[in-house]
C-alpha cells in the first residue's frame, strides 16, 4: 500500500477544513492527456477532471509524490440520468508545483494522465526612469556641491500586485551599477501597493553632488525592492544606473583693471602710495 509523507497528509487536512474558501477550481477535460500551464495566486485551490466516464478510478500526485488513498477517487455508475462524479484535488498553494491526476478503468489499467503546471502570480518591478535636475538625459554636467533633485519611476510589470511600501534606494560610484556611496531612501506604492501595470514616481529628493579636484565620472543607480520584500517573477531587472560627470568648484580669474598712485604725481624723495583695482 503506497503511504504519503506526513508534510502531504498535513496539507491534505489543511485542504480538507478549508474547502469551501477555496480560490478557484482549474478544470482538465476528460478525453485525452493534457497539461494544463497555469498562474495562481497565494491561497487554497482545486484541481478537477471533469466530464470524466463512469467506472473509473483517479490517483492524485503533487510533484511526482502519491497524496495517499484518502484523495483516490472512484466515479461510481450512479442511476442515469445522473453523471459521473468528476474527481477533484484541493490543495494550499504556496509556491510553484506539478499536480497530477491519473486515470484508470475499473481494473487499474491506466488510461489518461492530467496536468497542471502551477506557478504563482508574482509582481515584477522594475525603475523604468531617472531623473536628475529635472531631466532624464545621461551624461549631464554638475558642479561641485551643486544641490539637485532627484526623480524616480518604479513600474510594475508582473501578473500581481507588489506588497505596501515597495523600498526604493538609490547610490551613486564610479561605475555603473555601483553602490559604493548611499544616498537615500524612499517607498513606492505605500497605500496598497503597486498594482499590475502601475507606474509610480519618488520624487523630490535633493542631492548635493559630491565636490572633486578635477572632472570626474560618476553613476547613479536605483535598486526598487531594495530590501527584497517582495518575491518577484524576475529578480534580476531591479537596478536601472545613469552616467553624469561633475566638474571641480570653479576657480577665481583675479584681473587688474586699473593702477594708480596717490598723489598722482609724486616728487622726488616723496612718499606716496600705489593703489590698483582687481
Amino acid at each position: 500500500m503506497k503511504t504519503p509523507p506526513l508534510s502531504l497528509l498535513l496539507v491534505g487536512l489543511l485542504s480538507a477544513f478549508t474547502l469551501a474558501a477555496h480560490a478557484t477550481t482549474y478544470y482538465s477535460a476528460y478525453g485525452q492527456d493534457r497539461v494544463n500551464n497555469i498562474t495562481a495566486d497565494v491561497g487554497i485551490h482545486s484541481f478537477q477532471v471533469n466530464g470524466i466516464a463512469a467506472n473509473k478510478n483517479t490517483e492524485w500526485y503533487v510533484d511526482g509524490v502519491y497524496t495517499g488513498s484518502a484523495e483516490n477517487d472512484w466515479s461510481g455508475n450512479p442511476p442515469w440520468p445522473l453523471n459521473p462524479t468528476d474527481p477533484q484535488y484541493t490543495r494550499y498553494i504556496a509556491g510553484s508545483v506539478k499536480i497530477e491526476a491519473l486515470i484508470y478503468d475499473r481494473f487499474w489499467t491506466r488510461e489518461q494522465k492530467h496536468t497542471w503546471n502551477v506557478a504563482l502570480r508574482k509582481p515584477d518591478l522594475r525603475v523604468t526612469s531617472l531623473k536628475m535636475g529635472g531631466s532624464t538625459a545621461a551624461d549631464q554636467t554638475f558642479v561641485s556641491g551643486q544641490d539637485i533633485r532627484l526623480d524616480f519611476q518604479g513600474y510594475n510589470g508582473g501578473n500581481a500586485a507588489s506588497k505596501r511600501n515597495v523600498q526604493m534606494k538609490w547610490y551613486y560610484g564610479t561605475s555603473a551599477y555601483s553602490k559604493a556611496n548611499d544616498i537615500y531612501v524612499g517607498y513606492l506604492g505605500e497605500n496598497n501597493g503597486l498594482s499590475v501595470n502601475e507606474y509610480e514616481w519618488e520624487a523630490d529628493a535633493s542631492w548635493t553632488v559630491p565636490t572633486v579636484s578635477s572632472r570626474t565620472t560618476f553613476w547613479l543607480t536605483a535598486v526598487i525592492d531594495s530590501d527584497g520584500n517582495n518575491p518577484e517573477g524576475d529578480e534580476t531587472n531591479n537596478e536601472a544606473t545613469m552616467r553624469f560627470y561633475v566638474d571641480p568648484p570653479p576657480k577665481p580669474d583675479l584681473i587688474v583693471t586699473a593702477v594708480w598712485t596717490e598723489p598722482a604725481s609724486p616728487l622726488e624723495g616723496q612718499t606716496y602710495v600705489m593703489k590698483a583695482t582687481v
